[in-house]
């Protein structure tokens, strides 16, 4: 009687610890991806000598930081001059982007504005304001 129970316990064993039968408790975690893309959309002719555009993205310091109220989070990034540029893998922390215009390594005009990405998403910014460079 004793081995027929020892046999029965190990071939319960077996069958559901040797992968007798599929495991079905499974846990599949999604996550969204927490960056974003910024295209930027010029329809107007860029300045005459751009040929670069540089993006940089801020986000809003801890509290507990006095100074600066934004740090760098992104960037920068420098793509050639053109109608439209796309910026990628940008944080969905980032509250405001500055955008330069370069002619070489100077810079000519530069834009500071305010956005809210959302994950897997793309903001468009047509035509930025720009002021000239400091």
């Amino acid at each position: 009687m004793t081995y027929k129970w020892l046999g029965l316990a190990v071939l319960a064993l077996c069958v559901y610890g040797c992968g007798g039968t599929e495991n079905t408790n499974t846990l599949e975690v999604r996550t969204e991806p927490s960056v974003a893309s910024v295209t930027l959309r010029f329809t107007d002719a860029l300045p005459e000598g751009v040929d670069e555009v540089r993006l940089a993205g801020f986000t809003e310091a801890p509290e507990e930081e006095e100074q600066p109220e934004l740090i760098q989070v992104y960037g920068p990034e420098t793509q050639p001059a053109s109608g439209e540029l796309v910026f990628s893998d940008v944080p969905t922390n980032v509250v405001e982007v500055e955008i330069d215009l370069l002619d070489g390594d100077a810079v000519q005009a530069t834009s500071h504005v305010s956005i809210e990405l959302t994950a897997g998403g793309n903001i468009i910014l047509e035509d930025p304001p720009f002021g000239e460079a400091d």
